[in-house]
C-alpha cells in the first residue's frame, strides 16, 4: 500500500482519505450485515469459546492429577521388580517342574512300585529300588520331596524285612535259607550278633509248630513223634546255620548256636522226665530209649551227643518196673 501511495499521483492522494471513508463506511456496513445475518454464528463461537476457556481449565486440573497418578505410577513401575520376584522364582520353578515331569513321575511312583515289589515277592528288586533311593538321598541331600520318598520306602522296607523273617518259620530248605539271610543282611540293619538270634527263633519257632502237632494221649506214642521231630528238624537247624553263618571269633557269635543247642537238648530232657516216668511196661521204655540213642547217634555227627545225660532216666524207669513187679509178686507169695 505504501508502494501504492508512493506511486499515485497528487489529486489521486487527495482523493484518497475521502476513498478510504468510503471503504471504512462499506466496511462498516457489511460488518452490520454481517452481524445481523450471522448473529447466532457470534454467539456460537462465544459460547465456544467460553467452553473452550472451561475446559482447558479443567484439562489443566487434569493435567496436574495425571502428573500425579504418573508419580505415583513411576514409583510402582519401581517397586514392581522386588514385588514380582517371587512371581519369576514360582514361574521359573514351574518350568523346571514341566520340563522334569517325566522324571518327577518316576520318582512319584517309587513307593508304589517298591509296595507291589514287597506284596509280589520280588525282594531283589525291591532292595535294588531301596539302593537307588539311598543313591539319589546322597547325591541331592537336604530335599525334603526325596525324603518323603526315602520314608515310604523305608517303611515299605520293614513290611519286607518282616515277611522275609516269617518265612524261615515254614518248612524251608538250604538254598531258601540261605537266600532270605542274604536279602536280610542287605535289607536291614541287623547286626551278624542280632541276625543269627533271628534265623535260630524262627526255625525254633517252626519246631515248636511241628511238636505242637503231636498230642496222643499215648505217652510212649508221643515221645516216638516227639523224638522224630527232634532228629528231622533239630538236625537240619544246625546244619542250616553253620552253613550259613560263618565261624565267628566274637564270643557272642560263637556263644549263639551252642546255647541255643544246650536250651532245646534241656527241653528234649525234661519232657523225657515228664514222660519217661509214665511208661507202663519194659518194651515201652526199651522202645523209646532206642529212639533216643538213634537221636543222640545222628546229633553226634554235628557233636550234639546227650545219650550220656538221658542214661539215668532209663535207668530209673527199668528200677521202677523191677521194684513193682518184685512187689507184686512178693505180695503174690504171701497170699498164696
Amino acid at each position: 500500500y505504501l508502494d501504492y501511495l508512493c506511486s499515485s499521483s497528487l489529486q489521486t492522494l487527495k482523493a484518497e482519505p475521502a476513498a478510504l471513508r468510503e471503504e471504512g463506511d462499506r466496511i462498516q456496513k457489511q460488518l452490520a450485515e454481517l452481524v445481523y445475518t450471522e448473529y447466532r454464528s457470534f454467539l456460537k463461537a462465544d459460547e465456544c469459546t467460553r467452553t473452550s476457556r472451561t475446559a482447558l481449565g479443567d484439562v489443566a486440573d487434569r493435567c496436574d492429577g495425571v502428573v500425579e497418578t504418573l508419580t505415583d505410577l513411576s514409583t510402582a513401575c519401581a517397586e514392581f521388580p522386588g514385588a514380582c520376584s517371587d512371581i519369576v522364582k514360582d514361574q521359573k520353578r514351574n518350568r523346571i517342574l514341566l520340563n522334569h515331569q517325566e522324571t518327577l513321575l518316576e520318582l512319584l511312583e517309587i513307593p508304589h512300585l517298591m509296595q507291589t515289589f514287597v506284596r509280589n515277592g520280588y525282594y531283589e528288586e525291591a532292595m535294588d529300588l531301596q539302593a537307588y533311593v539311598g543313591r539319589l538321598i546322597a547325591r541331592h541331600p537336604g530335599f525334603s520331596f526325596l525324603s518323603t520318598i526315602q520314608e515310604a520306602v523305608e517303611e515299605s522296607t520293614k513290611v519286607m524285612q518282616g515277611q522275609l523273617i516269617a518265612s524261615l518259620k515254614g518248612d524251608v530248605k538250604l538254598p531258601t535259607c540261605i537266600k532270605v539271610i542274604g536279602f536280610l543282611r542287605r535289607a536291614s540293619n541287623l547286626p551278624p550278633h542280632q541276625l543269627r538270634i533271628v534265623f535260630l527263633r524262627q526255625r525254633d519257632s517252626h519246631l515248636q509248630q511241628r511238636l505242637r502237632e503231636g498230642r496222643s494221649e499215648n505217652h510212649a506214642e508221643l515221645l516216638k513223634m516227639h523224638l522224630d521231630v527232634y532228629r528231622d528238624f533239630l538236625l537240619d537247624i544246625v546244619y542250616q546255620f553253620r552253613a550259613i553263618f560263618p565261624s565267628s571269633d566274637t564270643p557272642t557269635d560263637a556263644n549263639v548256636l551252642p546255647s541255643y543247642i544246650t536250651h532245646r537238648i534241656n527241653n528234649l530232657l525234661h519232657m523225657l522226665s515228664t514222660h519217661v516216668p509214665h511208661l507202663d511196661s519194659a518194651q515201652q521204655i526199651a522202645s523209646v530209649h532206642s529212639q533216643v540213642t538213634y537221636l543222640s547217634h545222628s546229633l553226634t555227627r554235628v557233636g550234639l551227643d546227650f545219650g550220656g545225660l538221658s542214661t539215668s532216666l532209663f535207668t530209673d524207669g527199668i528200677l521202677r518196673l523191677v521194684n513193682s513187679e518184685l512187689e507184686c509178686g512178693f505180695h503174690d507169695f504171701l497170699s498164696w
